[in-house]
């Protein structure tokens, strides 16, 4: 488990690389009351602050739309724009346009243009986007559960 500002949550990533873990302690009979030790890690030393791999993670696919489109892209596969926007209730053409576009430029999406009249567009995950899949889904079950 990881502390980010008091709260214990299952983030998996530190921002180790930066070496901004600040301390490691063991806290014991915090889990059900059944005194196992527990091991807590400070993420960043300012969360948010510069180096933060949190941060960096938010500005990548942060926002309304981006993790919905990571979503459906991931449940099935290679998806043209208009099934894109089908599969997304409320997306408008300009903020899936922008959004694939910023999530291109980050290299969390593919785009493959097929030398076909008329031309046709596919949209993939790279493996980047794709090692983001299980995080996505334990927040979506923490949702489910807690909302």
């Amino acid at each position: 488990a990881y502390t980010v500002c008091g709260t214990t949550c299952s983030i998996q990533r530190t921002c180790r690389e930066a070496g901004q873990i600040l301390e490691n302690r063991t806290d014991p009979g915090k889990q059900g009351g059944r005194g196992m030790d527990m091991e807590k890690k400070i993420i960043c030393e300012t969360v948010g602050g510069e180096g933060c791999g949190l941060r960096r993670v938010l500005e990548l696919i942060g926002g309304k739309w981006k993790v919905l489109i990571l979503c459906a892209m991931h449940s099935r596969g290679a998806m043209r724009y208009g099934q894109i926007r089908k599969a997304i209730v409320g997306i408008t053409n300009t903020m899936l346009a922008q959004s694939l576009k910023e999530m291109q430029d980050d290299g969390l999406v593919e785009r493959h243009q097929y030398d076909e009249m008329p031309v046709r567009v596919e949209y993939s995950l790279t493996e980047k986007a794709g090692s983001l899949i299980p995080i996505l889904l334990e927040l979506k079950d923490w949702g489910e559960q807690n909302l």
